[in-house]
């Protein structure tokens, strides 16, 4: 049995598969060249012939209202000011988000 870790698939290591599989070789034979289980080497081929894509499909979920771009001015502002109230500050940055929102993306940063 390959040894197995438990970390995403690299893009290079995609792209190898990619390129063995092509070449025609087994899942198996893929999984013990690279290192991965079979498992792993099976499900991304799978979906790499589904989809013809290399990205993982996009996380289910509602999408956040800060997105990086949108946090960088609400952090470089709260840093101008550390002493200003998160109400004020989300009022002059982003108001169409709660207070709750601005206190989540500071402490994230």
């Amino acid at each position: 049995m390959a040894p197995t870790r438990r970390t995403n698939l690299s893009e290079f290591e995609k792209g190898q598969i990619i390129a063995l599989h092509r070449r025609g070789d087994s899942n198996r034979k893929i999984a013990e060249v690279l290192g991965r289980s079979e498992a792993s080497v099976r499900k991304f081929v799978s979906r790499y012939n589904q989809t013809g894509d290399i990205k993982p499909p996009s996380k289910a979920g509602r999408p956040r209202k800060l997105d990086e771009r949108t946090k960088r001015p609400l952090v470089r502002k709260a840093k101008m000011n550390r002493r200003q109230q998160f109400r004020e500050l989300r009022n002059e940055v982003c108001p169409e988000v709660s207070v709750r929102t601005v206190k989540r993306a500071l402490r994230e940063a």
